[in-house]
């Protein structure tokens, strides 16, 4: 049984779904403390006219060492905002008017926390891209928070995995020992994420961009793609 663990992130980019696609189970890691500064929780990249560009979701309490799971979203005029932003980058895309609909109807209904949104998105998604992965929240999971480490051997050995799917980003280093893995009888599965290129509107191509750029961008070729960017070690 593979399982891969993550953040539950903002429209996040192709390597996230790339481990959605991989695993049999995803756990919403939503009981660790949302990031102080700049998160992807609550921004990622978006390509307008002008290139590059950052789409935001205002948090309140983020600086009170909460749980990802018990931040709340602030305002309500962001989500008229965004939509607007994403029909004036992506409303002359290929596939807008039949993925768009889902997401907007997420907007409506956005409720008080973030990792609520952000799975609801997430989740429609990941069902576009047709993954037949099973959704967990780490929160309701019986499992005891202590190291990083740690805490993640317990989830995958909860969920009855033996496989633990990770990219190796800058700070996975810090928790991914192999020899603790190993002594619990758990495999690492490494890869590394190559993003795919295809035709992008508004110029040269631009790498490293929300899901939502694939999708609007390419329909029903993005799960191939997405797939195609990982190498495993």
């Amino acid at each position: 049984m593979k399982v891969a663990i993550h953040q539950p992130n903002f429209m996040p980019w192709a390597g996230y779904f790339y481990k959605i696609l991989m695993a049999d189970i995803f756990i919403f890691f939503d009981t660790v403390q949302f990031p102080r500064g700049k998160s992807y929780c609550s921004r990622v990249k978006i390509k307008a006219p002008e290139g590059a560009k950052w789409l935001t979701v205002p948090v309140s309490g983020k600086g009170k060492m909460l749980q990802i799971k018990d931040v709340q979203m602030s305002g309500g005029a962001w989500t008229k905002k965004h939509l607007g932003t994403l029909k004036a980058c992506y409303g002359k895309t290929p596939y807008f008017n039949e993925i768009f609909p889902g997401i907007e109807n997420i907007y409506a209904s956005a409720g008080q926390y973030i990792a609520d949104f952000n799975i609801q998105l997430i989740s429609y998604m990941a069902n576009i891209l047709e993954a037949r992965t099973k959704f967990i929240h780490a929160s309701n999971l019986q499992v005891q928070a202590g190291d990083t480490g740690g805490y993640i051997i317990n989830l995958v050995k909860s969920v009855g995995g033996s496989i633990y799917i990770s990219g190796q980003g800058a700070g996975t280093g810090r928790y991914l020992v192999e020899q603790n893995f190993k002594k619990a009888g758990v495999k690492l599965e490494l890869f590394n994420y190559v993003y795919p290129r295809y035709q992008q509107l508004w110029g040269d191509f631009v790498p490293g961009l929300s899901v939502a750029d694939i999708l609007f961008n390419t329909g029903p070729q993005a799960r191939d793609l997405i797939l195609s960017g990982g190498i495993k070690e």
